[in-house]
């Protein structure tokens, strides 16, 4: 193999360390809120408009 491709092996490496991670137990980063909040739309006439 005269040229390896870089790109691949960085990706699939990356992979399965992100994997191991996860089986492991290791902490985690979220970077947004798990919480889902919902824009509720109270006013009569408002529900019936077109977008």
């Amino acid at each position: 193999m005269k040229h390896l491709d870089w790109t691949m092996i960085w990706f699939v490496g990356t992979s399965l360390v992100h994997d191991y991670w996860i089986y492991w137990g290791l902490p985690q980063i979220y970077y947004w809120e798990t919480k889902r909040k919902y824009v509720t739309n109270n006013n009569p006439d408002e529900k019936n408009k077109a977008a």
